[in-house]
């Protein structure tokens, strides 16, 4: 454990371990010794490291190469670095050191051992009781104040840069660095084409107004929103809405979203989210104090043996997860990612309610959609014999994890292929506010300053929407649907073929890309690659595969680019054929192993691991250099590789055994016996279970990750070679080529609850991302999709 005071060997949001990367032990930067990846994103990789010229185990944060180029941006990251090491307050990550080697900026920091994330805490408990959230709201208020007092202005607080210990001690996380790394003139966060950390900034940051240390306080309202609601304070399904809600519209008021949290509080919320900087607290230790005295005026909320709780914890398996930088499964323990925490998924929720904001409507691109209702919540309610026993949770975009400064991204499984014998529509966002002519109630105060509010939210609105647009012309079968994000919805105990997707001849997997609009699919016979559009179930193009029969399909996390393996029925050839998504050229042809089957993307991309059925190998192939960097030997005949929780599992065919992989060392940690004939595997959303589909015995295998033992064997139709997970960990899906079928696995109760006919030969079934109303079947002898409708 960290000390609390400030001293010990503690570290950011850095977990002490180093697991859950493939770089090696040993690995050297300048006078450090890196022995693992903790987490990575846009702002840089974070390590656990060793300082050899101090002796300690420090976070290392490397900044992306691209800004050691620029002399503005180092200067600027140089200057607010340097403030930061020098801060002292016991709730503040200490900077040990700063600058740059070999080209590569870089911050030296504590490690601080088995903290996690506000983000984490609230995905997996829910919202906070009262007096927990002023206790860690208030320890927040304290470091800020504490950077205020040396110029220095936060400019990113949010969930996910405050790191909470077994004790509830706070640290709040990378002082300037978001600011130093990517805002633009109105103050967006950007990481690539993504717009993100836009859920806790101040109006005056959207609309290049002057920013002062009040733009901290007004996130810290948000943040304390947050940890008594569980989501954030405005939410939309896209950029400009979200913009346009924190100028436009009234602060929301905990109270009316969750039971019990003390109106008094209400009031510090909406005084620290206020408009005008000036009408907000003036410090971050004033709105600190006014929520203690909210408590204080009977709002306390824990009472000991006597005080019944406000929430309860969201059952395993039935959390939302990222569908778009964090979107496959993670690990879900509580060892957080390093020098910037590991992001967790705060359950969003509904709409708040409230007086309707005031003022006209922009002239721009307006958000349609329908108006919100109220604090009503909507979204999956957990399944189980007593629903009613949790708070079900609630759908919606996830914040926390936009905004999160580090991620681990990982693809997850790829589609599944055929047998080696068989050779919806995301939530709209609300409708902004419009005039209220003639109604009751004084004139507000500055009505010109309000029109130039207006005016530059308009120029937000169209840059936000021609920056998508340029995105979507660049990337044209990986761009999101056009509709957003949403939470996943409710998955039903069975699903209903409504439609058919025709394909060149033998389909045999798919894959769909990042965003959810498009899926690529591989045609054996007439070697390419099918890329559909699953909005309006077209063909964009064809994607020729000319060494060997396309097989299996995996993306890289930003959707750039697709890894397919191949292979020729007489092992003549096999290859993975590496292809640029925006172009649909071929990038390099890789030669591997014998029978290279369902590939997937290592969690921090920088490595392709190739299971190759003949040579009981996995091909680890290094995506910059794309050669192959090192060989895993495994069980015979592995046909699948999924990863989850820091570790790699290995289907291995005719050995009947799961193995489990140290992603970092590539050492067998485990091999787990299951059923006859292992083919695929699934991660649940959540990461605490593992599916393995068994097609000779005809079942599926749960494995417990945190046990790696089999905790539930289920049988489904006959010839299982593809599982998946609903979106919303509910529901397991099978593709039974042997009976034409798709078994629908209720999670909770571990049974078969629907057996739908879909076809003569479904070879895979995956569901389409992020909605979860939808999944694709491909029917290798019928040259089609199957549509079906998975949710309520």
């Amino acid at each position: 454990m960290g000390d609390e005071n400030g001293g010990g060997n503690g570290s950011g949001n850095a977990g002490g371990n180093g697991s859950g990367t493939d770089e090696a032990d040993g690995d050297r930067f300048g006078r450090y010794r890196l022995q693992g990846l903790i987490g990575s994103g846009g702002m840089g990789d974070v390590y656990q490291a060793v300082d050899t010229q101090h002796d300690r185990v420090v976070a290392l944060k490397l900044l992306p190469p691209l800004f050691s180029g620029s002399a503005e941006f180092q200067e600027r990251f140089r200057r607010e670095s340097r403030i930061a090491a020098r801060l002292r307050d016991p709730h503040i990550i200490p900077i040990h050191d700063f600058g740059e080697i070999d080209s590569r900026l870089y911050i030296d920091m504590r490690l601080v051992d088995g903290g996690t994330t506000i983000a984490t805490l609230l995905r997996d408990e829910g919202p906070l009781p009262a007096d927990r959230a002023v206790h860690l709201v208030a320890q927040v208020a304290e470091g800020l104040d504490a950077a205020h007092g040396d110029g220095l202005i936060h400019r990113d607080v949010k969930p996910s840069n405050v790191l909470v210990t077994a004790r509830d001690f706070v640290y709040v996380m990378d002082f300037g660095i978001a600011h130093a790394i990517g805002q633009t003139k109105f103050g967006l966060t950007m990481t690539g084409s993504t717009v993100g950390t836009i859920d806790y900034m101040a109006p005056e940051r959207f609309v290049n107004g002057p920013v002062d240390r009040r733009v901290d306080v007004y996130a810290l309202g948000c943040l304390l929103y947050q940890c008594l609601t569980a989501r954030p304070p405005f939410e939309a399904a896209e950029a400009p809405a979200l913009m346009f809600a924190h100028v436009h519209g009234e602060p929301p008021r905990p109270s009316a979203s969750v039971a019990g949290v003390p109106p008094a509080l209400d009031d510090v919320v909406v005084t620290a989210m206020a408009k005008d900087p000036d009408h907000r607290y003036a410090t971050a230790g004033e709105l600190r104090d006014a929520a203690r005295r909210a408590l204080d005026s009977g709002g306390r909320t824990s009472g000991g043996p006597t005080g019944a709780p406000l929430t309860a914890p969201v059952p395993r398996g039935t959390r939302p997860y990222d569908p778009g930088t964090d979107g496959p499964p993670r690990d879900t323990g509580d060892r957080p990612a390093a020098g910037a925490a590991r992001p967790g998924t705060a359950p969003p929720g509904p709409t708040p309610s409230g007086p309707t904001p005031s003022g006209p409507t922009p002239s721009g691109p307006t958000p349609s959609g329908p108006t919100p209702s109220g604090p009503t919540p909507s979204g999956p309610t957990p399944s189980g014999p007593t629903p009613s026993a949790h708070p079900p949770p609630r759908p919606g975009p996830d914040a926390a994890a936009l905004a999160a400064p580090t991620a681990a991204v990982s693809t997850g499984p790829p589609s599944a292929p055929g047998h080696a014998d068989r050779g919806g529509a995301a939530a709209p966002p609300p409708v902004p506010p419009t005039a209220q002519d003639g109604a009751d109630g004084p004139p507000r105060p500055r009505r010109r300053r309000q029109a130039l509010l207006v005016l530059a939210g308009c120029l937000v609105i169209v840059l936000a929407v021609v920056a998508v647009l340029l995105v979507a012309l660049r990337d044209p079968d990986t761009a999101p649907a056009a509709q957003g994000s949403a939470a996943p919805a409710v998955s039903a105990p069975t699903a209903e073929v409504t439609g058919s997707v025709p394909t060149p001849p033998t389909p045999g997997s798919m894959a769909v890309a990042p965003g959810g609009r498009i899926a690529y699919v591989a045609n054996r016979e007439p070697r390419v690659l099918t890329v559909v559009d699953l909005l309006t179930g077209t063909t964009r193009r064809t994607v020729p595969v000319p060494e060997a029969p396309p097989r299996f399909i995996a993306f890289s996390a930003d959707g750039a680019r697709a890894y397919v393996s191949a292979y020729t029925e007489d092992d003549a050839v096999n290859v993975v054929q590496v292809i640029d998504t925006a172009t649909g050229g071929v990038v390099a042809v890789v030669p591997v192993d014998r029978r290279p089957y369902a590939l997937a993307v290592a969690p921090d991309q920088r490595s392709v691991w190739i299971p190759s059925h003949d040579d009981a190998t996995i091909d680890v192939l290094d995506t910059t250099s794309l050669t192959i960097s090192r060989r895993i030997d495994v069980a015979p005949n592995p046909h699948w590789i999924a990863f989850g929780g820091g570790r790699a599992y290995v289907a291995n065919h005719e050995s009947d055994l799961v193995t489990v992989l140290n992603t970092t060392t590539g050492a067998t940690l485990a091999t787990v016996p299951v059923g006859r004939s292992p083919h695929a595997l699934a991660v649940s959303p959540d990461g605490s279970r593992v599916a393995v589909a068994n097609y000779d015995g005809s079942t599926v295998s749960f494995i417990d990750t945190a046990t790696s033992q089999v905790a539930v064997t289920v049988p489904v139709g006959r010839g299982p070679q593809y599982a998946s997970f609903a979106g919303d960990g509910r529901h397991v899906y099978t593709a039974n080529v042997q009976d034409g079928t798709v078994s629908v696995i209720d999670t909770t109760t571990s049974t078969v609850t629907g057996t739908v006919p879909v076809c003569s030969s479904p070879t895979s079934v995956v569901v389409v991302p992020p909605e979860n109303r939808t999944a694709r079947v491909t029917c290798l002898d019928e040259s089609r999709l199957a549509v079906l409708q998975i949710a309520r």
